[in-house]
């Protein structure tokens, strides 16, 4: 004789849960990417007012770019842009010799100076993207966790 058992499962409220949670993905990734946009703007414009000015031309090298999913990006001087990078980070002292030709030529005190080298003092760094990227840090936190709780929210939320 061959007995049989057949065992019924049902998980109260699923078609609530799944219900809820249609479109919810597509909320997040909308909500996500304006919180990117929104702190790479911000964090661009930071750096361009931390950014040490002597011509304007580092401030007006900084710039944003988003990912093609729009997730994330970066922010900063064109990353090829050596004087930037000495101007965030600093440099040692460091000499200087001329290139094409025998002398370097400079003017000190209205008179012409030449000489075949020079010592440079090196460069502090003004570290003006690391303050921007601290300065949007815990926005960017707050804003993320808000991104997520109105997807939730905009669900129509999880409750038993």
């Amino acid at each position: 004789m061959t007995t049989s058992y057949t065992l019924g499962v049902d998980i109260s409220g699923a078609a609530r849960v799944i219900s809820a949670l249609t479109g919810f993905e597509s909320r997040l990734t909308e909500g996500l990417q304006r919180v990117v946009r929104s702190t790479l703007i911000e964090g661009t414009t930071l750096a361009q007012q931390y950014a040490p000015v002597k011509t304007g031309q580092l401030s007006g090298s900084i710039r944003w770019e988003l990912d093609s999913d729009g997730l994330g990006g970066w922010y900063g001087p064109d990353p090829a842009n050596v004087v930037a990078w000495v101007q965030e980070k600093g440099s040692d002292p460091y000499e200087i010799r001329p290139k094409n030709a025998q002398a370097l030529r400079f003017q000190i005190g209205g008179k012409t100076i030449f000489a075949k080298r020079v010592q440079h003092p090196g460069v502090t760094g003004s570290f003006y993207l690391q303050r921007s990227r601290d300065a949007v840090s815990g926005e960017l936190q707050r804003e993320t966790a808000q991104a997520v709780r109105d997807a939730v929210n905009m669900s129509g939320g999880i409750s038993s």
